[in-house]
C-alpha cells in the first residue's frame, strides 16, 4: 500500500535488500501508486520533485530506481527531475559501484524470525525515523535458523559502534550469544 504523501520512505527496503541479497535494491513504481500520484493536487513541479527525491534517495542508500512508460504517465516532463540524478551517477560511478558503502558506525539488525515476520513496522518505523534525522545506518540481515540460514557472526558486528535490534521475538541461541558477545567486546545494542 502507497503510505500517505508525501512520505513514503523506501530505504527500508532499499537496504534490507541489499543487505539480504548483496546486491541493489531496485525501487519501481507500482501503478496503483503513480495512479495515486496523478490523483493528488501536486503541480508539475512538485510531481517532479517527488520523484526526483525517491530516486536521489534509492541510490544514496546503494539502490537503484526505475522510471517506466504506462500510457497515461508518459509525460517525460512527470520524470525530468529524476535525469539530474541519472546524470550524477553515471558521472561518478565510482560512488555507486558494488563495493562502494555508507561511512557509518550504526547498524540496524533485522532477524528474519517470527518477530520480525510479525512485526515488521519496528523495522519500518525505526529506519525512516533514522532517514528523517540524517542518521547513515547500514542493515544485518540474518535468518531464522529454518527457511533462511542463521550465520550471524560477531565479524558481522564488530565494524560498528551501536547495532539497533528491532524484534529479539524467537530469534535462535546463536544470534542471542553473537549480540551478547558483542556487547561484551564493547558494542552497543
Amino acid at each position: 500500500p502507497f503510505p500517505a504523501l508525501p512520505r513514503s520512505k523506501w530505504v527500508a527496503w532499499v537496504k534490507l535488500a541489499r543487505a539480504t541479497t548483496h546486491a541493489p535494491g531496485v525501487i519501481l513504481v507500482d501503478s496503483a501508486a503513480m495512479g495515486q500520484i496523478w490523483q493528488k493536487p501536486f503541480g508539475l513541479k512538485k510531481i517532479r520533485n517527488y520523484l526526483a527525491i525517491h530516486c536521489a534517495e534509492a541510490y544514496a542508500n546503494q539502490g537503484a530506481f526505475v522510471n517506466w512508460f504506462v500510457k497515461p504517465f508518459d509525460q517525460s516532463y512527470r520524470w525530468s527531475g529524476c535525469t539530474p540524478i541519472y546524470d550524477f551517477v553515471l558521472q561518478n560511478r565510482d560512488l555507486y559501484d558494488a563495493s562502494s558503502s555508507i561511512d557509518t558506525s550504526l547498524a540496524v539488525l533485522y532477524l528474519f524470525g517470527e518477530g520480525m515476520r510479525n512485526n515488521t513496522d519496528n523495522y519500518l518505523g525505526l529506519c525512516q525515523m533514522l532517514a528523517e534525522s540524517n542518521i547513515p545506518f547500514d542493515v544485518v540481515f540474518d535468518g531464522d535458523g529454518q527457511y533462511l540460514n542463521d550465520s550471524l557472526t560477531l565479524q558481522d558486528l564488530s565494524i560498528y559502534q551501536m547495532i539497533l535490534v528491532t524484534s529479539v521475538v524467537d530469534i535462535t541461541i546463536q544470534q542471542e550469544m553473537v549480540v551478547k558477545e558483542y556487547v561484551h567486546s564493547g558494542g552497543v545494542a
